[in-house]
């Protein structure tokens, strides 16, 4: 009662308990340490057997360098925390829908199709390329960094953490890298920025190129991408009521 009468019926509602997930398992110097272990060098470069990082990669160096076994949902929430965050589309029901996007809706209906069942044919991995900032850490000492990433249907981000001036041969360099990671060849979807990859194999001998498809999307930023035309997860439709009770009948 006193509660109630204090905040009302919002007060009565369960509260979280216990301390917030993902703190106490590291202090902020070992958290600063793991991270600048992260952004100043590679997987390979600390002995691991992978080119780019990702969440089992930072697993496993917590494991080794700090001993501290967590969890993958542990180093998800603190990958977020650093920026360590992949391309998410547009869910603003409210976004304007101008030229580019119909160019991009179109691209979603015909080619992204051809793409998909390319890839089931042929076993190749499909990714989604990135390239972003990294937010400015406290205490930061040096220039601004920048993070190339990649990340699958079904979430897993591949990065590597570079430092600016980012040319075509670095991106091409972090492609090398995660196709040789995910041991097969791989289907690159980007923007049409003009300085993504998109030409960088005229620009220097590509290696195995051959190995990595890169496939652009008529979109200057994926920030504009809007949740329908996502290119990984469709948007699944409400079901009428005619459709549930067929579906209840079925069952």
């Amino acid at each position: 009662m006193r509660a109630y009468r204090s905040g009302g019926a919002q007060a009565l509602s369960s509260q979280p308990r216990g301390r917030p997930f993902g703190t106490g398992l590291l202090t902020d110097t070992e958290k600063r340490r793991l991270f600048d272990a992260v952004c100043s060098c590679t997987p390979k470069e600390r002995a691991f057997g992978t080119e780019l990082w990702c969440n089992q990669a930072i697993r496993a160096l917590l494991l080794r360098d700090f001993g501290l076994s967590v969890t993958a949902m542990t180093v998800s929430l603190w990958m977020r925390q650093w920026g360590f965050i992949g391309p998410q589309p547009q869910t603003d029901a409210n976004a304007s829908y101008d030229e580019e996007t119909s160019q991009l809706a179109l691209w979603y209906l015909r080619d992204l199709p051809q793409v998909k069942r390319l890839a089931r044919k042929c076993r190749v991995r499909v990714f989604l390329f990135d390239e972003k900032p990294l937010p400015t850490q406290p205490n930061h000492v040096g220039p601004a960094q920048t993070m190339l990433c990649a990340v699958d249907g079904p979430g897993t981000l591949y990065f590597r953490v570079v430092t600016p001036p980012v040319t075509a041969g670095t991106r091409m360099d972090f492609l090398r890298g995660l196709q040789k990671d995910v041991g097969r060849s791989v289907i690159v979807l980007l923007d049409t920025y003009r300085g993504n990859p998109r030409g960088c194999a005229c620009e220097r001998d590509p290696g195995n190129a051959d190995d990595i498809m890169l496939v652009p999307i008529p979109v200057d930023d994926l920030e504009r991408i809007p949740i329908e035309c996502w290119p990984f997860k469709k948007v699944r439709r409400a079901e009428t009521r005619p459709e549930r009770m067929r579906k209840g009948t079925r069952e």
